[in-house]
């Protein structure tokens, strides 16, 4: 078993789990997670039931949240467009 998460998947407290290998039945299945990991709670679901795909839905709209947030990022930074004050941080070197 594997179980991974995306920095969006820690910031809503979902994951997946990937079964890897299984002596006792199919392999190769991924299931939607959410884990709470200040107690050590897993709620692993399947794809098809209504919290599996409620769950699917915001790791989806994690990566969109990803996705325009670098968008944005990318518009600060074009070359001949002014900098504002916040838009980035002053990094010092020793």
């Amino acid at each position: 078993m594997s179980l991974s998460r995306k920095i969006e998947d820690k910031i809503a407290n979902t994951g997946r789990v990937h079964v890897i290998k299984n002596r006792f039945g199919p392999d190769g299945m991924t299931y939607p997670l959410t884990m709470n990991t200040s107690v050590g709670k897993l709620d692993v679901y399947d794809s098809s039931s209504a919290n599996g795909q409620n769950e699917q839905k915001k790791q989806d709209n994690g990566t969109e949240y990803t996705r325009k947030l670098l968008a944005q990022k990318y518009e600060s930074f074009k070359p001949g467009e002014e900098k504002k004050e916040g838009d980035y941080k002053n990094f010092e070197t020793n």
